[in-house]
């Protein structure tokens, strides 16, 4: 009997520490950029930017007129919050540097449900 409801402790244990898990979504940099792409603007998903200086694991970066848009990739918010870099916008686990509206409403709109 002590077995059983050791057996029982452990997994009510392990089930309710996996719950404490932080939430990270299944979001990639591929949505991003098609979300880009889908409001008319050219994305080549081959230019980056110098992510490893701010421990990104991924980046691009490619223009809106005369804007200048960059979004990182970390390996999750926990990383992305550490990296102590001043993103405009954050979505989960990814940063967005760029100077203008279009580009931050766009970046927001990523894995939304409307």
């Amino acid at each position: 009997m002590k077995k059983l409801l050791l057996g029982v402790s452990l997994l009510m244990t392990a089930f309710s520490l996996s719950g404490c898990k932080q939430y990270e979504s299944n979001l990639t940099l591929q949505d991003f950029a098609d979300a880009y792409i889908e409001a008319g603007y050219d994305v080549d998903m081959e230019e980056k930017p110098l992510f490893s200086l701010i421990d990104a694991t991924d980046a691009v970066i490619f223009y809106m007129d005369l804007d200048v848009v960059k979004i990182y990739e970390f390996r999750s918010s926990a990383d992305l919050k550490n990296s102590n870099f001043e993103f405009l916008a954050v979505n989960d686990r990814f940063g967005l540097e760029s100077s203008g509206d279009t580009a931050t409403d766009i970046f927001n709109s990523v894995g939304t449900t409307e």
